[in-house]
């Protein structure tokens, strides 16, 4: 299941998961989805950040982050991190992610 998590960290909308089944608590922990806070999310941002100068011809990629008892580890780097997701259906927007992407890679 995804979210949607704010540039400060925050997630603004309730989850959804593969079947379309939207979430505002967490099935496994019972935590209200909306208004949680990403613990150390500048320091995942910060990590990501210098993961991405690694290998520069990667354009995009979809890094999967998990927050442990030292700080934020990479756990996986996916060259085709589900840009085709039904994301929309979380938002009345209903355009998707590609414009965005097309935008900050300039892909036109």
């Amino acid at each position: 299941m995804y979210t949607y998590v704010s540039d400060t960290g925050d997630v603004y909308v309730e989850a959804i998961d593969r079947d379309d089944n939207i979430y505002s608590t967490h099935p496994v922990s019972n935590h209200k989805i909306v208004g949680f806070k990403v613990p150390m999310f500048n320091e995942a941002v910060e990590l990501v950040k210098e993961c991405a100068k690694v290998i520069q011809e990667v354009a995009y990629v979809g890094w999967d982050v998990a927050i442990s008892e030292n700080g934020p580890v990479i756990v996986e780097g996916n060259c085709f991190p589900g840009v085709f997701q039904v994301k929309p259906s979380l938002v009345n927007k209903k355009e998707g992610l590609i414009p965005k992407y097309n935008e900050i890679m300039r892909i036109f």
